[in-house]
C-alpha cells in the first residue's frame, strides 16, 4: 500500500520555503516549539538509536546476519531527518508518503515545508518555514511504515496489519489518537495548546512523548490497565482485551515480558507459584526451540490477545491456601539481556498491572 497524498500539493507550492528546514535540527525546532521539544526529548523515539539494548542487538545481528542488517535497522532507528541519538522532528514532519507501508520506506522532502496534521491548519508561511496540511502526518500508515517489519530471521512485526483488521480502524481511530494523547490509550479530544511560543494560536495538540510499552513505567501501567482486564464467570476466569487497536502486546514484543502468574500468600507476602499465560512474541529456531535473539530465530509465534479476545485462564484451587492471579510486566526480558551480555538490572522491576483474588 502506498500513500501519495500531499505530494502534488507540495510540488504545487514549490520549493521557495526557507532553506533553514533542509538543515534543521531538533534544537532549531525547539526555539519556537519548546513544549513539543521537551515532550519529544522524553520519548523512546528520541533515543531510538542509542538505547543500550538496541545498540547491542544491532551489533549481535551484524555478527549473526552480516553488515546489511545495520542499514535495515537504521532506516527506522536513525532515519533521515533524525539525530545521532534517534528520530528527529523532520523524521515525521517531512514525511509526505511512503514507497511501502513497512520497513521504514518513507518519502521525505526537506525543502522548507513542514507538514501539519490538523484539518484547520492553513497553508501559510511563518517566515521560518512553510506549513501545509497533509493527511499522512498523524495517519496510522505513517506509524506503520516503521512499526510494520518484514525483515530477515525473526525481525517480523505486524501491528499495522493487526490495526487495519481491528474495530478501531472501522471506527475511524488512528494510532496517534491513543498513543499521542494526554492519557495513554484514550482517544479523547485533545486540549487546546499553543502551537509554538506563548501567544501563538492554540490547536488541539499531540503529546509528542508518544507512549508505548517503552515509555515511563507509570504510563505503561496505565496503558496496560486500559488494554487488559480479568473477568469472572462462575468458576471460569478470563483475561480480556479491550477495544484496542492491535494485538496486546504487539510490535517488538519479544523485547519485553507480559504474563499472568498464579500467586500464593505466605504470611504477609505474595509469592509466585506458576506461570498461567505468556503474552508477546515467541522467537523459535528451526527445531521449534525458543530463542531470545531475533537474529537467531527462524519464525515468530504471536501470542498477543486480539482486540476484545477472551482467554480462559487455568488455575488450581487448593483448600486453605489464599491465591490470586496477577498480570505482570517487565520492560526487558532477562533472557534477552543475558544473550546480549547486558546487565540484568536493565530489565527493570516486575510491575503488577492488576490482580484478581481467587
Amino acid at each position: 500500500m502506498r500513500y501519495w497524498s500531499g505530494i502534488l500539493c507540495l510540488l504545487a507550492i514549490g520549493c521557495g520555503g526557507s532553506a533553514v528546514v533542509s538543515t534543521a535540527s531538533n534544537d532549531s525546532c525547539a526555539g519556537c516549539h519548546p513544549a513539543q521539544a521537551e515532550e519529544f526529548s522524553l520519548s523512546a523515539h528520541a533515543r531510538a538509536a542509542t538505547s543500550s539494548v538496541f545498540v547491542a542487538l544491532r551489533e549481535q545481528s551484524i555478527s549473526d546476519l552480516g553488515e546489511d542488517i545495520a542499514s535495515f535497522c537504521n532506516t527506522c532507528h536513525q532515519p533521515e531527518g533524525g539525530t545521532p541519538e534517534g528520530l528527529g522532528c523532520l523524521s515525521c514532519h517531512a514525511a509526505i508518503g511512503n514507497m511501502e507501508a513497512q520497513n521504514g520506506q518513507l518519502i521525505r522532502v526537506f525543502e522548507g515545508t513542514i507538514l501539519a496534521r490538523r484539518h484547520d491548519s492553513p497553508t501559510t508561511s511563518s517566515g521560518i518555514h512553510k506549513l501545509v496540511r497533509n493527511g499522512f502526518l498523524g495517519s496510522s500508515e505513517l506509524c506503520g511504515t516503521c512499526h510494520q517489519i518484514d525483515g530477515p530471521a525473526g525481525f517480523k512485526e505486524s501491528p499495522l496489519t493487526h490495526f487495519l483488521a481491528s474495530p478501531a480502524t472501522a471506527e475511524g481511530t488512528e494510532c496517534s489518537d491513543c498513543h499521542f494523547g494526554a492519557e495513554p490509550g484514550q482517544p479523547e479530544e485533545r486540549e487546546l495548546r499553543a502551537v509554538a511560543l506563548e501567544g501563538s494560536r492554540e490547536v488541539p495538540r499531540a503529546n509528542h512523548q508518544t507512549i508505548g510499552l517503552g515509555g515511563p513505567q507509570a504510563k505503561v501501567i496505565s496503558l496496560l490497565r486500559q488494554a487488559l482486564r480479568f473477568e469472572r464467570e462462575g468458576e471460569t476466569i478470563y483475561l480480556v482485551a479491550g477495544s484496542v487497536g492491535h494485538h496486546v502486546p504487539d510490535g517488538a514484543s519479544f523485547l519485553r515480558r507480559l504474563w499472568v502468574e498464579e500467586q500464593v500468600k505466605q504470611g504477609t507476602i505474595w509469592v509466585a507459584e506458576n506461570t498461567v499465560l505468556e503474552l508477546g512474541a515467541q522467537l523459535l529456531d528451526t527445531a521449534g526451540e525458543e530463542v531470545f535473539l531475533p537474529s537467531r530465530a527462524k519464525r515468530v509465534r504471536e501470542r498477543g490477545l486480539l482486540p476484545q479476545e477472551r482467554k480462559i485462564l487455568n488455575w488450581s484451587e487448593e483448600e486453605g491456601r489464599q491465591k490470586r492471579l496477577c498480570l505482570i510486566f517487565l520492560p526487558y526480558r532477562r533472557e534477552l539481556l543475558q544473550a546480549l551480555s547486558l546487565p540484568l538490572g536493565l530489565a527493570g522491576t516486575p510491575r503488577e498491572i492488576r490482580c484478581l483474588s481467587l
